[in-house]
């Protein structure tokens, strides 16, 4: 196998006074080569998050590994408190109050609020400027999370992601006490991949794929195969981290005294199989054949009643 390292874009930091998440987006890439048993390497996916402690504090909760956060999702609880994921792009840097200057941030939790229902009757302006409404909105969320209603949020109890991402790992169970620096857990946005510079006869759309990363073996799946390049899609969870090297083993069948028929000739029967219809001086017949492996659109196959030269009717 051949391996070589992903490429990454630079990180984002989101700052808190509590746990508080580190965004990074990466790409992915790598290169490699198909022979021998096949392979080829590289890592992406999409936005990652690590979530960090700087005061020492108790895990009350926290999302499981595989769980999609979506907008108004609780990544984890500190001390009780819950930090929530909330559509944005700009990270949570401040707390938001009564005091908040305008911003983009508030303009996100404003929008995020309407989109719960929490507008204080309608009279919320979604427009990023703290007003009463606001303050009162973000007082009856708080409520139905089982919170105090205080019309603050504080930093670190609200995190921005621009999409929904997916818990890839978790570093501390309920119970833990965390410390400044602490990591909770990661999550990652988007389809972690694996980009494998290969001959187009190892890798075809639909194959499944064993791909070999830190955190051990995960099947993938190959979504695309353009100019030699094939694009092998990993689940969120699969463990895939930026920087990591990954290495994708290809595999392709040898059959020896197999005749090739284009893919399009296989005929298919509920009773009898697959079949191939053969050309002969009265016209065409039905044969039975064994498919034995398929590369191209081409299809590898035996059959007793057929012979090399004979014709066969494809689509």
């Amino acid at each position: 196998p051949t391996t070589a390292p992903p490429t990454t874009h630079p990180p984002t930091t989101v700052p808190s006074t509590r746990p508080t998440a580190t965004t990074s987006s990466t790409g992915a890439g790598g290169n490699g080569s198909g022979n021998g048993t096949g392979s080829g390497s590289g890592s992406g996916a999409g936005t990652t998050a690590t979530t960090t402690a700087v005061a020492a504090s108790v895990i009350t909760a926290v999302s499981s590994v595989g769980t999609v956060l979506q907008s108004g999702s609780v990544a984890f609880a500190i001390d009780g408190r819950p930090t929530v994921v909330v559509r944005g792009t700009t990270p949570a840097w401040r707390t938001i109050d009564s005091t908040t200057t305008d911003g983009t941030d508030v303009l996100q939790l404003e929008q995020f609020l309407a989109s719960k229902g929490f507008t204080d009757g309608g009279r919320m302006v979604v427009d990023g400027h703290v007003t009463s409404a606001t303050t009162a909105a973000i007082s009856a969320w708080q409520t139905s999370l089982g919170l105090t209603g205080s019309g603050s949020v504080p930093l670190g109890e609200v995190v921005f992601t621009p999409a929904a991402v997916t818990v890839v790992s978790v570093a501390y169970g309920v119970g833990s006490i965390v410390t400044a620096g602490s990591t909770v857990i990661d999550v990652r946005s988007g389809t972690p991949y694996v980009d494998v510079s290969t001959d187009s006869s190892w890798a075809h759309v639909g194959t499944n794929v064993t791909v070999s990363l830190t955190a051990g073996r995960t099947q993938g799946r190959i979504t695309s195969v353009v100019a030699g390049i094939a694009r092998v899609e990993l689940a969120a969870d699969s463990g895939a981290r930026d920087g990591e090297t990954a290495t994708v083993f290809l595999t392709r069948v040898k059959v020896a005294d197999a005749l090739i028929v284009p893919a399009s000739a296989i005929l298919r029967t509920d009773i009898a199989g697959p079949v191939v219809a053969v050309r002969g001086t009265h016209g065409l017949r039905e044969v039975s054949i064994t498919v034995v492996a398929a590369a191209n659109d081409n299809v590898a196959i035996t059959s007793t009643a057929l012979r090399v030269g004979d014709q066969v009717r494809w689509y």
